[in-house]
C-alpha cells in the first residue's frame, strides 16, 4: 500500500509498504502442512518514506484457522534506517460472514515490535476493517466495500506514550 499526505507546512509526503512472501512449499515442491500450519514462507517487507527505508525479513506461516478466509503470522528482523534495528511480529486475518443475503468481511492486522533502546519504545498497532460488500448489488463479482476502520496504535512510531485510537469511514475496492 501507499499513503500520500499533503501537509501545507511540510509539503507532500509518501509512505509505502511492499510485503512479498515466498512459499517454501511451492519453491521446494514439498507439502509443509502440520497441524494449523498450511505453509511456511520467507517473509519480507520494505517500508519506505521521506528519507528512510526499513527492510524486514524473517519467517512466516500461513495458518488454517476455522471461519477465516486467511490467517497469517510473520516474525521479522527489521533493519531500520533511522532507529536501532528491532524485531516485529505481524498477524493478519480475514473473517467473511453473511447477515441474511448480505456479505460482510472483517479483516485486520496486528503489528508488534520490540523496543531496542530507551529512545524507541515497543509498539503495538492493531487496525481492523469492518466492511459490507455493496458491490454485489452492481454485479455478482464486484467487491466494493463500505464500512469503518478502527486503528489502535500504542507508542506510535516508537514514541512512548504517543497513542492513537481512531475510527475512519472506509470505501475499498478489492480486485
Amino acid at each position: 500500500f501507499a499513503d500520500r499526505t499533503n501537509n501545507d507546512a511540510d509539503g507532500n509526503e509518501t509512505y509505502f509498504e511492499v510485503a512479498p512472501r515466498f512459499s517454501l512449499g511451492a519453491m521446494t515442491g514439498t507439502k509443509l502442512e502440520l497441524g494449523p500450519v498450511k505453509d511456511v514462507l520467507v517473509a519480507t517487507t520494505w517500508e519506505g518514506g521521506e528519507g528512510f527505508n526499513n527492510y524486514l525479513y524473517g519467517i512466516g506461516f500461513a495458518l488454517n484457522v476455522p471461519y477465516t478466509q486467511y490467517a497469517n503470522i510473520n516474525f521479522y528482523k527489521a533493519d531500520n534506517d533511522l532507529t536501532d534495528d528491532d524485531y516485529q511480529m505481524t498477524i493478519n486475518y480475514a473473517v467473511p460472514f453473511k447477515l441474511g443475503s448480505e456479505d460482510f468481511l472483517v479483516d485486520a492486522f496486528l503489528d508488534w515490535s520490540t523496543g531496542e533502546n530507551a529512545n524507541h519504545a515497543s509498539e503495538l498497532n492493531w487496525t481492523s476493517q469492518y466492511k459490507w460488500n455493496v458491490g454485489k448489488h452492481i454485479s455478482p463479482d464486484t467487491r466494493l466495500y463500505v464500512g469503518i476502520e478502527h486503528s489502535v496504535w500504542n507508542n506510535k512510531y516508537g514514541y512512548k506514550g504517543v497513542d492513537q485510537n481512531d475510527v475512519s469511514a472506509l470505501i475499498k475496492y478489492h480486485f
